[in-house]
């Protein structure tokens, strides 16, 4: 997208993943020995910060920036290729500024794309928040809040699981799945099993590694 990220092109140019686990494994180490709970995937607090009581509560929430203890409110961003939240949709800003100028020297929001939920949209969501956040699903209690037998609709994506499970990173029963302390590194891959929006492949998505 940038041409100074070329640069990142080069093989060398960034750590390898087994570095990359390497530097995640000492700063988790390093951290939680000190004193900070590990919070969901990449986010460290003491005990009395707010994150770490949002977990503890099963409250915790995740956005574009991050994870956070606000359930429900809109991000409204500012700023070239910004992301905006909203209950019911996403929307980018334009990557540069002359489309951006453009747009608001018109009186527009200078909006380049967006995406109006759907239900199952809607629901996806809620699933991944609840793997990225909660490291847990429980089958039984989103069949009552969907109105549907949870393990039959998405027994494809539960399928997707069974190589996680084998490899350790996640542990699954009848019941639910929970992640387990490996699977909390590579937790994306877990969650990008629900993801019907995912292209296999892209590098337009972050990576676990």
């Amino acid at each position: 997208m940038k041409p100074a990220q070329k640069f990142f092109e080069r093989e060398s140019a960034l750590p390898s993943p087994e570095a990359r686990l390497a530097m995640l494994k000492l700063i988790t180490e390093t951290l939680t020995s000190r004193g900070y709970d590990y919070i969901a995937m990449d986010h460290f607090a003491r005990a009395t910060d707010e994150l770490a009581v949002a977990q503890a509560a099963r409250t915790l929430q995740r956005n574009f920036q991050g994870y956070s203890t606000r359930a429900g409110a809109e991000i409204l961003a500012v700023g070239i290729s910004a992301i905006s939240q909203t209950p019911f949709s996403y929307r980018q800003n334009h990557k540069t500024l002359v489309p951006y100028y453009a747009a608001l020297d018109r009186g527009e929001a200078p909006v380049d794309r967006g995406l109006e939920l759907t239900e199952e949209d809607h629901r996806r969501r809620e699933i991944i928040m609840r793997v990225m956040c909660h490291l847990a699903l429980d089958y039984a209690a989103l069949s009552r809040e969907f109105g549907f037998d949870f393990a039959t609709r998405y027994a494809a994506e539960l399928a997707q699981l069974r190589p996680l499970a084998d490899g350790g990173l996640v542990q699954l029963s009848p019941g639910g799945l929970r992640v387990t302390d490996l699977g909390r590194l590579f937790l994306r891959s877990t969650a990008v099993c629900f993801d019907a929006r995912h292209s296999a492949g892209s590098n337009r998505h972050s990576r676990s590694v």
